[in-house]
């Protein structure tokens, strides 16, 4: 079986730094991860502050990927900010929590990695939601990953956190860093590398992790 590659990115409804909203800067990181499965948090669907964008439609059609989106608040019509997952991999299932806070949402969706079903989460560490997604996680019983926008409160017991090596997601913006996004994989998985995307012109640092299933006897795969 081959590599699993994940980012994890708050686009922040794709502002960069300069108080422009655009996509392509964004899209331009996404394509050179490389990954196939994305969580993205801060996305904005057919809301005037981001000119009535589908964002996750559109970064979808330009990488060629499927997108899910949900909402953080209850909106009708599936308006205003939320959670996206775009995936290179066929959906099996899409669906969502509210774990907490009004504004609290898991996203969680079910993938299929050549051949086998990985269970994919996304949220923003909200401290009020995140026992409640915790719990969730520690149920899982098959492969799956979760992506946040930050570190957590509180790491998931057993998880592999996938922070880039030497380095820790941080919660808020250091003089010399800005917060990073996070990617955990359930024990099913070993973690071969990762890295922190240091863009310029964006607020957020986007993490990309790559694993792959361990063996079913518990060794690693050679």
């Amino acid at each position: 079986m081959g590599e699993l590659t994940v980012t994890s990115f708050d686009i922040d409804h794709g502002k960069t730094r300069e108080g422009i909203i655009s996509l392509v800067r964004a899209a331009l990181v996404l394509a050179e991860s490389r990954a196939g499965l994305v969580g993205l948090q801060e996305v904005d669907r057919l809301w005037p502050r981001s000119y009535f964008e589908d964002q996750a439609a559109v970064l979808a059609k330009t990488l060629a990927m499927h997108h899910l989106f949900v909402p953080f608040a209850r909106l009708p019509g599936r308006l205003g900010g939320g959670l996206a997952v775009l995936s290179r991999y066929p959906v099996i299932h899409h669906t969502f929590h509210r774990p907490g806070t009004a504004e609290s949402v898991l996203q969680r969706c079910t993938v299929d990695f050549e051949g086998t079903r990985v269970t994919c989460l996304n949220a923003k560490a909200y401290p009020g939601a995140w026992r409640s997604i915790v719990q969730i996680c520690r149920g899982l019983r098959t492969p799956a990953i979760l992506t946040v926008d930050a570190a957590p409160p509180v790491p998931v017991p057993g998880w592999l956190n996938a922070a880039a090596m030497g380095e820790e997601p941080v919660k808020r913006p250091l003089r010399h860093g800005r917060p990073t996004g996070a990617v955990f994989f359930s024990p099913h998985w070993r973690i071969k590398t990762s890295r922190v995307h240091r863009t310029q012109w964006s607020d957020h640092w986007p993490l990309t992790a790559v694993a792959e299933l361990r063996a079913e006897n518990g060794s690693d795969r050679e």
